[in-house]
């Protein structure tokens, strides 16, 4: 087991101990066909569950945070410990049940956070989803900025980003295969405000020389923005082995028309518009 200081032994018995196990030999079968036998969970309760968390065992490769955004502190001293070298998958996003306010509901401060560890193995990395124990519409929130994180995840898979982000610059994506990103729920329209049309562009400007599935879920609530295709997207420069790309939103005037008219994407196998409109 990983040493535990003081200091983490203090966070997590702030946590409700039904809340906070590690899915390995002594997890029950509904926990193991959920989360897998290596992952520490947090904020998800189920009937016995496990014994409590009070260490983080040498074999965690996963970590799962439904705590909502106030986790900066636990998070750092999880991290602390060095297990984000050996991470495969993190999750971090909320659950109704733990008592979300909505009305603050930011992770700023857990993308500072993450952006002071380096993740060489994660694989997948899901960012701001809204964890339902029942059939109903999501809340999302606030990312921050999170410029300086993705980064630090090189070996990246599948990347899932929900609510509102800043990203200030185009990122490369060296391994990375499927993105998805999802701004808002047409229901609820709690979402952390709209993704700005600069990150968008940075990232539809950022290289990803693997990617297959790229899906932009932009939609809003509001008609007050637009977002602009690069020219080096539409011509296949950034993304030249998709073969799944779906664009929902609002875009600048001739956006669709260029998309349409675009030969690379005109190849694409598998392409989806119906949701996309432009000026």
């Amino acid at each position: 087991m990983t040493l535990v200081n003081d200091r983490l032994l203090a966070v997590l018995d702030k946590v409700d101990p039904q809340k906070r196990y590690f899915t390995g030999a002594k997890a029950n079968k509904e926990v193991a066909n959920i989360f897998g036998n290596k992952a520490l969970v947090f904020g998800l309760q189920f009937q016995g569950t496990t014994e409590t968390l009070t260490e983080i065992p040498d074999a965690a490769t996963d970590l799962r945070l439904f705590l909502t955004s106030d986790v900066d502190e636990l998070l750092y001293e999880i991290l602390n410990t060095g297990i984000g070298n050996r991470l495969t998958r993190l999750e971090i996003g909320g659950a109704k049940n733990n008592g979300i306010d909505y009305k603050n509901y930011d992770f700023s401060k857990v993308s500072s956070v993450l952006e002071q560890f380096d993740f060489p193995e994660l694989t997948v990395f899901t960012y701001g989803d809204d964890s339902l124990l029942a059939n109903e519409h999501k809340f999302y929130g606030n990312l921050g900025n999170i410029t300086n994180v993705l980064p630090k995840m090189s070996n990246l898979r599948e990347l899932e980003l929900f609510g509102n982000f800043v990203i200030n610059k185009p990122i490369t994506f060296p391994s990375l295969r499927q993105f998805v990103i999802i701004m808002d729920d047409w229901a609820t329209h709690v979402n952390g405000g709209k993704i700005s049309a600069e990150s968008i562009e940075n990232l539809l400007s950022s290289h990803y020389p693997k990617l297959k599935e790229l899906e932009f879920n932009l939609d809003f609530n509001d008609e007050a923005y637009e977002y602009r295709i690069p020219e080096n997207f539409l011509n296949g420069v950034n993304a030249p082995q998709l073969s799944l790309l779906s664009f929902a939103g609002k875009f600048k005037k001739g956006s669709l028309s260029a998309v349409q008219q675009s030969t690379f994407i005109g190849s694409i196998k598998s392409v989806e518009f119906n949701e996309m409109t432009d000026s």
